[in-house]
């Protein structure tokens, strides 16, 4: 091979090796790159910056081998018969150690060293070139696939979008409608409203013209009840007592002279009194039988009216609804007050031994008068009720007091009689 030749050549291979150390550095700059898109941008940039690097590199190689060329002749090209100047190829030889010792190493004292690292060189080159063009097939592969996926998120998200849409526009369809019915719905209640105030307002007049006439009616048996209660005497306990206090066991706890022998039953209540200086009665307080006897009772205390002046042995009793010789008999008569109804007043005094009659007779005890002023003033439901329950009562309450008045009974207001038939 003649000088030209292998100038030639020499050039060929470091063109060679030029290009495969551009790929080499391309394919390092890709292999950096991530699977993110942006990551492999940034990647394929650095891949980019090196390859302009490379490239630069490659024009000075490319500079430094035409130099080469010239000084690795053995005789002019334009002058066929110059003579060989081997002065001069060897100062060239020294200068390309000098100059690219990193490239072919310092020991390459030849010409033929400097082509053998040469050719070692541009295999290296060659294979770091196919490794960079794997790297950057698969980082090229990576970044299809991230574009892949982006453009499967990005349908993804259209898709969604319009469902949403879709959901928005047939949710503002179902409002639409909804509005319209609930406006016709307040159309319609608002037409009920009115007209349910109209008959309001009417049956309020009406109410209150009722109210009128009741009141009136109310006022005039006010009157007769005034008028026939002046010409009643209301007569109060007798002062004669049943019986006697024998024995106190506690402070609750007392025993009575009185028992199963004298019709006594469980339950009955009897007011505790005594005798002053004087010869009157001072009121001690209230016991309840608990236990009867033969002869004999024990009762316990659920009144007290003074602390310091105890119930004692020698104390009287007295009780409206009691007799120790027989049953009493009551008649009720009235409005008897709430929670406590006619009828319940009936069994308790039935359950205490007592007898209850129709109507006022001679063999009548006690006339029991229901409040009527406290029954006036719970109004005209109320007093329906009863009226209802003893038919005409102003009728019937003038009927017993005028035959109370007769047979002389005594006569109780309802709420004397009901502490005596209060359960504890």
């Amino acid at each position: 091979m003649n000088r030209r030749n292998r100038g030639a050549a020499s050039v060929g291979v470091v063109w060679v090796i030029v290009l495969l150390a551009l790929v080499l550095f391309a394919g390092a700059g890709i292999y950096v790159l991530a699977s993110e898109k942006a990551e492999n941008e940034k990647k394929v940039k650095v891949a980019q910056d090196a390859e302009a690097s490379a490239t630069r590199k490659y024009e000075d190689a490319a500079l430094k081998v035409r130099a080469l060329a010239e000084l690795v002749g053995f005789r002019d090209e334009s002058d066929p018969n110059s003579e060989t100047r081997p002065d001069e190829i060897k100062g060239r030889v020294t200068a390309l150690q000098e100059n690219y010792s990193g490239f072919i190493g310092k020991d390459a004292s030849n010409l033929a060293r400097i082509v053998e690292r040469l050719e070692a060189q541009v295999t290296a080159l060659t294979r770091e070139l196919s490794e960079a063009k794997q790297l950057q097939a698969a980082a090229e592969a990576s970044r299809a696939s991230t574009e892949q996926n982006l453009r499967d998120v990005s349908r993804q998200k259209d898709e969604a979008t319009a469902a949403v849409a879709k959901n928005l526009s047939d949710e503002r369809d179902r409002n639409a409608a909804q509005e319209s019915a609930d406006k016709t719905r307040i159309e319609e209640l608002n037409g009920r409203l009115n007209s349910a105030e109209a008959r309001a307002r009417a049956e309020k007049e009406e109410l209150e013209k009722q109210v009128a006439a009741l009141g009136d009616e109310v006022r005039k048996r006010d009157g007769r009840i005034a008028e026939m209660s002046k010409k009643l005497e209301v007569i109060r306990l007798p002062e004669e007592p049943d019986g006697s206090v024998v024995a106190v066991s506690t402070a609750n706890t007392c025993y009575i002279d009185l028992g199963a022998k004298q019709l006594l039953r469980r339950g009955t209540r009897f007011k505790v009194f005594t005798y002053g200086k004087n010869g009157a009665m001072r009121e001690k307080g209230m016991v309840e039988v608990s236990s009867v006897q033969d002869a004999m009772a024990e009762c316990t205390v659920v009144d007290l009216k003074d602390r310091f002046d105890p119930i004692a042995r020698g104390d009287k009793i007295s009780a409206p609804n009691y007799d120790p010789e027989m049953p009493r008999e009551f008649v009720l008569t009235g409005r008897f007050p709430t929670g406590y109804s006619r009828a319940m007043v009936a069994d308790r005094l039935r359950a205490l031994g007592a007898k209850v009659a129709d109507s006022v007779g001679p063999t009548t005890d006690f006339l029991v008068m229901g409040d009527q002023e406290k029954a006036a003033a719970e109004g005209e439901e109320a007093a329906e009720g009863e009226e209802s329950e003893g038919g005409d009562a102003g009728g019937s309450e003038s009927a017993e007091m005028q035959l109370a008045q007769l047979y002389r009974v005594q006569v109780l207001p309802v709420r004397e009689i009901l502490e005596f038939l209060k359960y504890e």
